[in-house]
């Protein structure tokens, strides 16, 4: 599955992608015989065409799409259709197309394999979600729990949590959202990202709540074993020292400022910089630093 962290959302498509060249998955597709090799092999030559935005994505997973049809092999009329509704979803942004192709790999699913519904109604809740239709994100994301649950699918049911609570969040849904976040904490995952991509969201409901130091809490376990300039953590390192502004606790408010300070030269995403910038400027404001606090307001209102 792939993860991205830009407030920690989620796309789901698992591919079996290698480092092998095109020039070799073409080799592999010509002399493999194999159905279900040569229809993932369509999917991960399309997969590396998707990552350049490139059209042929949609000719390769068309054509997987096709040869699994030939074969009666209804896995990989899934998975091609996955595929195809990916590339429409992200490179074309045609969300009406990609929702019925993703709809029709659910109705295969639905007669052939129950046990990978699960993965495409968490893919339609990420779809509906990007495109704000909340209450379809929230049916399907509920939907993916269910059969995830049914078919004890872990990855697919934590993902799914994480992002029914982040909505909860944002309707300010506060119990829902604890609970939901709560739950996703006991699903053990190999890839601590998972983990931490909830605690972050997990003390945003704190700070909301007014619980600093519970928000506090979940954020140094967020943290535990991270290198300081890890930019995949740029937020719970942000939030981290609101946290301790709203706790009044200076003990290690330099270090942290020192961190916020070089995210905030190297990200180039406007809302995450002046984020950034406010809350050095509140930073520098506790220490009574006024001239630095000038400075990162000024730069502020510049943006």
């Amino acid at each position: 599955m792939k993860i991205f962290l830009l407030f920690f959302f989620f796309i789901t498509f698992n591919s079996s992608l290698t480092a092998q060249s095109y020039d070799s998955l073409q080799t592999e597709l010509k002399h493999t015989s194999d159905i279900e090799k040569k229809s993932n092999l369509y999917i991960d030559i399309a997969w590396e065409f998707l990552q350049i935005e490139n059209d042929s994505a949609l000719y390769f997973s068309n054509l997987g799409y096709q040869f699994a049809k030939e074969h009666n092999y209804s896995f990989g009329m899934i998975t091609n259709l996955e595929m195809k509704g990916l590339y429409l979803e992200s490179v074309k942004n045609d969300y009406a197309s990609a929702i019925a192709i993703y709809m029709d790999a659910v109705a295969i699913a639905d007669k052939t394999n129950d046990n990978y519904i699960s993965s495409l109604h968490l893919a339609l809740g990420v779809l509906f979600n990007q495109i704000k239709t909340t209450d379809k994100a929230k049916e399907y994301y509920k939907r993916a729990i269910d059969n995830a649950r049914k078919h004890k699918q872990k990855d697919v049911l934590k993902l799914a949590l994480i992002n029914l609570g982040i909505i909860y969040e944002s309707e300010n849904n506060l119990e829902s959202a604890l609970e939901v976040f709560q739950e996703s904490l006991k699903i053990h995952h190999p890839d601590r990202l998972y983990n931490d991509a909830t605690y972050i969201n997990l003390a945003n409901v704190y700070l909301k709540q007014n619980k600093p130091k519970s928000a506090y809490d979940v954020l140094i376990k967020s943290l535990k074993n991270i290198k300081k300039d890890n930019p995949d953590y740029r937020q719970n390192y942000t939030v981290l020292l609101n946290t301790k502004l709203m706790l009044n606790e200076l003990t290690g408010v330099d270090t942290l400022t020192i961190i916020v300070e070089n995210f905030e030269r190297n990200t180039n995403r406007l809302q995450e910089k002046l984020g950034l910038l406010k809350t050095l400027s509140d930073v520098s404001l506790l220490n009574k630093d006024y001239n630095k606090a000038l400075f990162y307001k000024n730069k502020y209102i510049l943006y």
